[in-house]
């Protein structure tokens, strides 16, 4: 009964005049017709003392508290409340809303960016001007100096405006911001047709439409982060080569250039759906300067994790809480360490491609020299590259020749947690393993020259091979065990891709900058990655 009287209103719900659904439906006394609030009041504008009715034209007159005092239809008001379309409709609207504002923002947004590309060119071309100007009055003698500044100055646009990298920002964000439009103009008339009525098609909509302004405000944030850097040019003390041109003794000024290049961040959170959730980099962390992640490893137990930084001419491991929030730091003082990893919560490896062994430490940086250092075996010719450690505290060690090597063995390493070697998977299969993480006793082995992911058993047979089009330079791989899942970092065209066990892709997205070393968060519903720049 209740459900037929609403569709029975179904029609008295919305405002004659703006025809949009009631906010603050207020009845005219004298025909006992419904206007909404807003518009009697842009009407009582025009006629101060009364307010003809849209509907029959029979006039009202305003009350001396003005249009608010005319009395609410309070049943109109329940049956709004209670009408679920409605309420779908009206999460709908604020959905379309809001991504129309995230659109025409990222469109702004990049108008702004090109217009500081233009200018900052502007000012390039007119010193470059100035400077031709004068080291043609000085002919020979200024001309060396002249090439010379030429290619600092073009070099340091190049080095602080990357255009490309603009380029393909502009291409992906305009895509993006119509493909979000034409979402929008889709729902839009979806509502309009009334066609909207089925729960789920609501639900799907707006959440494609709240994704499409998440990936809006993620590419801002990018935009912002990269191409919004202070950026000035000019020719100083070129009183040396005017006094050179009138007195042939002195030779042409120094450019003054000034740019302002904010830390560029190189470890970041993001959402299994792609969303840009934290940003870590030097600026979190007091007196570290710079700051160059390169791997990342997570505790299952509290949720640290472990960052190897490969910056500057001293490595180090930087220990975070959970939230971001900087706990520890000591600097590896001994080797070439490469890879970093987390066992029991209390000990930190780091392996050490230089001697090809782990070293422990506990989170302070302190040695554990009773541990019993994994090593490569005698005969082999590995060469230790990445590290890994199962839900059985078993340690998985890759073996990928670097660089110009031809006589490293490429493999993967198993020892068991009391760091004896117990099997050596992949040989004369694998070319260039860059991760290995095991997963139901099975391994999973990044290799970035086969441009896929091969599966091996326990007995070192290959079951399976993880490949496609979307996989160019797959560089690491993380495990989600509570669902059973493989995240894989592409470095070859900057992306994030998830797989089952079985090799089905699950979901991917795209990056802004090449992917290295991955990592799951404890809830494996957000995960880290450390970016090359």
């Amino acid at each position: 009964m209740a459900a037929s009287v609403v569709d029975a209103f179904e029609n008295e719900l919305s405002c004659p005049i703006c025809y949009e659904d009631f906010e603050e439906p207020k009845c005219l006394p004298n025909c006992a017709h419904n206007i909404c609030q807003n518009c009697l009041e842009r009407m009582a504008k025009r006629k101060r003392k009364v307010i003809e009715c849209p509907v029959c034209r029979v006039v009202s007159v305003i009350p001396k508290g003005g249009v608010v005092a005319f009395p609410k239809n309070h049943l109109l008001v329940r049956l709004l409340e209670t009408n679920s379309a409605l309420k779908e409709r009206k999460s709908m609207k604020h959905a379309l809303e809001n991504c129309k504002s995230k659109i025409e923002n990222a469109k702004a947004d990049l108008k702004e960016t090109e217009d500081f590309f233009v200018t900052a060119k502007s000012q390039v071309e007119e010193t470059k001007q100035k400077i031709k100007s004068l080291a043609d009055q000085a002919v020979f003698m200024v001309r060396k100096q002249e090439r010379q500044m030429f290619h600092e100055i073009d070099q340091r646009l190049r080095d602080n405006l990357n255009e490309g990298a603009f380029a393909t920002h502009k291409m992906n964000t305009l895509k993006l911001c119509d493909s979000a439009s034409s979402c929008v103009q889709a729902t839009r008339e979806e509502l309009q047709n009334g066609r909207m009525s089925v729960k789920d098609s609501c639900e799907d909509l707006a959440q494609k439409l709240n994704n499409f302004s998440t990936a809006l405000d993620t590419r801002m944030v990018w935009a912002k982060c990269e191409f919004k850097q202070s950026f000035e040019v000019s020719l100083t003390n070129s009183d040396s080569l005017e006094k050179f041109v009138s007195e042939k003794k002195s030779l042409i000024g120094e450019l003054n250039i000034t740019t302002s290049t904010p830390a560029a961040p190189k470890l970041l959170k993001y959402s299994r759906s792609g969303s840009l959730i934290q940003i870590i980099d030097n600026r979190c962390l007091h007196g570290t300067t710079q700051f160059s992640p390169f791997s990342v490893a997570v505790s299952r137990l509290n949720g640290h994790f472990a960052v190897l930084d490969v910056g500057g001419e001293m490595k180090y491991v930087h220990i975070f809480k959970e939230n971001g929030e900087p706990l520890s730091k000591f600097c590896i003082k001994q080797g070439d360490p490469w890879d970093v990893a987390l066992l029991k919560d209390i000990e930190v490896v780091v392996l050490d491609r230089e001697s090809n062994r782990l070293l422990y430490f506990n989170l302070c940086g302190i040695v554990n020299s009773k541990k019993k250092s994994v090593t490569a075996p005698p005969r082999e010719k590995v060469k230790f590259s990445s590290l890994s450690v199962d839900l059985n505290g078993y340690i998985i060690i890759s073996s990928c020749p670097c660089f110009d090597e031809t006589d490293t063995l490429p493999c993967i390493l198993i020892y068991n947690p009391s760091g004896e070697l117990v099997s050596l998977v992949g040989e004369g299969i694998l070319v260039t393993p860059e991760k290995a993480v095991s997963l139901n006793g099975k391994y999973f082995v990044a290799d970035s020259r086969k441009q896929s992911v091969i599966v091996f058993n326990k007995k070192g047979c290959v079951i399976r091979t993880i490949s496609g089009l979307q996989l160019v330079i797959p560089s690491c791989i993380a495990v989600d065990y509570s669902k059973q899942l493989l995240l894989v970092s592409d470095s070859g065209n900057s992306s994030i891709q998830i797989y089952n066990q079985q090799g089905r892709k699950q979901c991917w997205f795209q990056t802004e900058h090449a992917p290295i070393g991955v990592a799951f968060t404890k809830d494996c519903e957000n995960m880290l990655i450390c970016f090359s720049f």
